[in-house]
């Protein structure tokens, strides 16, 4: 019997190279739900070289795409999470009778304290309802508060009143000066005034009341006036809205703005008529009373003539050697040299004493410790982010043009 010789074995799939699913059998698993092989590939088509590298970068840069937006989320998750349990581990009342300091200069281990109270950007009276962060503003009537917080604690030997400060609005201007002039009753202890560069019109009248008032190099002090408005008036409009670049007469048709007002002058303001010479005058009036008030406070608090405020000083601002001579500043000086005639006036001096700022103050933490993060604020905070706006129709004690004091 003849023997036939074996055949030679094809090696199967699990010897040899891995073969493509048959035509029309759609491997399990994945995103892609239509036919197999998709259309355009033959089966067991292959990428190139340059097409595993361009899926293999647009891959990278959705994954990382991904991973930055989940990271940032995440941060400002966290971030209001801990904000929150920081409100309320150490959120108080407005009433809380004790004062919380920091420790900034001096001899930490000292007993007694010379507190900083930061006058810091345009005056108001008390908080608006503003967004959460927004800074550049000082409440008079928080600072207030806080000068008699430290009239009643014994350790705190003197002020040091930190200013920098275009002004702001009267009220809160005036809270200001009535808590320096309370905390010196109080407790016979001084005040020094510090000015950081600027200190004009609202912060005159808020640091006026103090035992001395020191400037930095290079400050400005002044603006003792007061400016309400601005009024604006559009003579011969005809357009409201400019063309391609924004700007000049897009119809020849005119436009018509009225207002329904009940009451004489209601609509005072309209920027399409002029202010009536009455309007003007019981404006003008309402000024000159609050100016009469400026000049009385400034020429009692610094000992200089009222004549002298309202026919040389005015309401300019000066140079540091200017209102030293016109007797607004009582010299020029540093920080450090300020702490140090603080410290000397409240005879704590020598190594004998530690200067303590309120804890929180503007610091990014403070802003967060002294936020209310309810759902509604946290609901709103994106769409009323920089609207915060001081009152515009209101006599200011304010260096510069009210009308940049909107923002948005």
């Amino acid at each position: 019997m003849t023997q036939e010789p074996p055949q030679e074995q094809q090696p199967g799939p699990e010897q040899g190279t891995p073969q493509p699913p048959p035509v029309g059998t759609q491997p399990q698993g994945g995103y892609y739900q239509g036919p197999w092989p998709p259309p355009g590939v033959q089966p067991g088509q292959r990428d190139g070289f340059w097409g595993v590298v361009w899926r293999t970068a647009t891959k990278s840069v959705i994954v990382a795409t991904v991973a930055s937006f989940s990271f940032i989320i995440a941060l400002v998750v966290f971030g209001l999470a801990i904000a929150a349990i920081v409100n309320a581990a150490f959120d108080t009342d407005d009433d809380d009778d004790g004062l919380e300091t920091e420790f900034i200069y001096g001899n930490e281990d000292a007993d007694d304290k010379l507190l900083v109270v930061r006058v810091d950007g345009v005056i108001l009276g008390e908080k608006l309802d503003e967004p959460l962060f927004s800074g550049g503003f000082a409440y008079g009537y928080e600072i207030q508060a806080t000068l008699r917080k430290a009239a009643a604690d014994d350790e705190i030997k003197g002020v040091l009143l930190w200013l920098s400060t275009p002004g702001g609005t009267i009220y809160g201007s005036r809270a200001i000066a009535d808590g320096v002039a309370e905390y010196q009753a109080a407790t016979g202890n001084p005040v020094v005034a510090y000015v950081a560069g600027v200190s004009a019109s609202g912060g005159m009248y808020a640091m006026a009341g103090a035992d001395t008032i020191l400037a930095d190099h290079g400050s400005i002090v002044g603006s003792i006036g007061v400016i309400f408005g601005p009024f604006e008036y559009y003579d011969g409009v005809i357009a409201t809205e400019g063309g391609l670049l924004g700007g000049g007469i897009t119809t020849t048709n005119g436009i018509t703005v009225e207002y329904l007002t009940a009451g004489r002058s209601k609509d005072v303001g309209n920027p399409f008529r002029p202010l009536s010479d009455d309007e003007r005058e019981v404006l003008q009036a309402g000024l000159d009373d609050e100016y009469t008030t400026f000049v009385s406070h400034v020429a009692s608090a610094r000992g200089i003539g009222p004549e002298t405020i309202r026919d040389e000083i005015g309401a300019m601002v000066y140079g540091n050697a200017q209102a030293e001579a016109l007797g607004l500043i009582d010299g020029t000086g540093t920080l450090i040299e300020a702490y140090e005639q603080l410290a000397q006036r409240a005879g704590v001096s020598g190594n004998r004493y530690q200067v303590v700022e309120e804890s929180g103050g503007n610091s990014l933490l403070g802003a967060l410790v002294e936020s209310d993060l309810d759902a509604e604020s946290l609901a709103t905070l994106s769409t009323t982010l920089g609207e915060v706006c001081v009152p515009r129709g209101a006599y200011l004690a304010y260096w510069g043009d009210p009308g940049t004091l909107c923002r948005r």
